[in-house]
């Protein structure tokens, strides 16, 4: 009898385990409820690390699979073999939840967006989406005790944003757009991943370790950064007074991507202190509209440089405000694009240069002290306390490569040199 148990407890385990090893496939071209098993190619998935395939048929029309009842599955991959529609996962009476006993995952290889309602992690989350524009999305809220791992492709974290409290993690070329509600844990960024904002809302996390920090952890080369889409104002690292260092560890990349992805947009705002930590730092800012005024990006915490000898560069055609007083006395470079200065902010042994076709554009009306002032490479200025401006600003020389009412007073002139170009 002992033996006879033995060996139906054995076989018991092994069916569970089978039911989990293969994949079983959505077979019904039309909308329906999951645990209906007349749309599987067997019985419908439901345990721990099952498999469900969305994507081995032509759906032609757009579908929706409503749970009626508690669903569980480890891996589930969304697709249309024609490559046209797509799938929501609609919860009715019952609840997704995403459990690989270990590592759960979701794959979105064809068609369109993959929409689902209220999830639940069970464990670590990872995702794949084929491709950077049609979304993976989730609404009404990701709760649950495990993390999200955007490894490819574009995910939408839409309405209710997400209360689960695993760590989320943005890999590879990846984007993480959030539309609402921050997720508790902590936050790691790698591999030119992209954290994305859509409509108003404030990322506030602290630079560091541990639950509720953002940890930017690219290294050398690597290039992560924020996109923002859709006439929204974006808040990052809302506490002014935590300092964010870069390359110190947790904010970690090459060049710092501030991306507008849509037509229309207000300012995306980095409020923290940003310690540039002797490196040379580079802020890219794109925008797709015309009116930089309404579209740009802007650091209204302090600059500084604690270790020395920084450098920091200012590329991309978009428009980058400076509203605040910065400290560091390194070189500022002005590569492409506006950079506005709304207040006197340059430290005065600080040095500017401006390429040709890129403009410092001085908004306050005050006169801000730097050491030197270079344009196309060349040292400007001709007696030492010389200010230099737009046209209209009153100042001694007056340029096309400055803007606004405000000046630049030189300290360090170009005073061995005859051949003094002006413009």
């Amino acid at each position: 009898m002992k033996l006879r148990n033995f060996l139906i407890g054995l076989f018991l385990a092994i069916a569970l385990a089978c039911q989990s090893a293969y994949a079983v496939d959505w077979t019904n071209n039309g909308s329906g409820n999951w645990h209906d098993d007349s749309y599987w190619s067997g019985t419908h998935p439901n345990s721990v690390g099952a498999i469900a395939d969305f994507s081995t048929i032509d759906i032609t029309n757009n579908r929706t699979v409503t749970l009626d009842t508690n669903i569980i599955t480890g891996n589930m991959i969304v697709g249309d073999t024609s490559g046209t529609s797509q799938y929501t996962f609609s919860m009715g009476a019952g609840s997704l939840t995403f459990d690989g006993g270990g590592n759960s995952y979701l794959s979105r290889v064809s068609g369109g967006k993959a929409s689902f309602q209220a999830v639940v992690l069970g464990d670590n989350l990872i995702v794949n989406n084929s491709s950077s524009s049609t979304t993976v999305e989730m609404n009404s809220g990701i709760s649950g005790p495990g993390g999200l791992i955007v490894n490819t492709g574009f995910f939408d974290m839409r309405d209710g944003g997400g209360t689960y409290t695993g760590e989320t993690i943005v890999n590879n070329d990846s984007i993480l757009r959030i539309r609402s509600n921050v997720p508790n844990g902590a936050f790691t960024v790698n591999d030119n991943g992209r954290i994305s904002g859509y409509y108003t809302f404030t990322l506030n996390k602290n630079l560091g370790t541990g639950t509720g920090s953002i940890r930017f952890t690219g290294g050398l080369g690597t290039t992560s950064g924020f996109e923002w889409n859709n006439s929204m104002n974006v808040v990052f690292y809302g506490n002014s007074s935590n300092v964010v260092q870069w390359d110190g560890g947790h904010f970690d990349m090459e060049t710092m991507i501030f991306k507008n992805t849509g037509g229309t947009l207000k300012v995306i705002d980095f409020q923290n202190i940003l310690d540039l930590n002797g490196g040379t730092r580079t802020v890219e800012v794109v925008t797709s509209g015309t009116d930089d005024s309404q579209q740009y990006a802007k650091f209204s915490g302090e600059i500084q440089d604690t270790v020395g000898n920084a450098t920091f560069i200012k590329t991309g055609a978009g428009r980058l405000m400076f509203d605040a007083v910065h400290t560091y006395s390194g070189s500022t470079r002005i590569v492409e694009g506006t950079l506005y200065a709304n207040q006197v902010c340059f430290d005065d042994d600080s040095d500017i240069y401006v390429s040709s076709g890129a403009e410092l554009a001085l908004g306050h009306g005050g006169t801000d002290i730097v050491d030197r002032l270079y344009y196309e490479g060349d040292l400007r200025g001709t007696i030492a306390n010389e200010t230099w401006g737009g046209y209209g600003s009153g100042a001694d020389q007056e340029v096309s490569w400055i803007t606004g009412t405000g000046k630049i007073q030189i300290t360090t002139p170009n005073v061995g040199n005859p051949l003094i170009r002006l413009d």
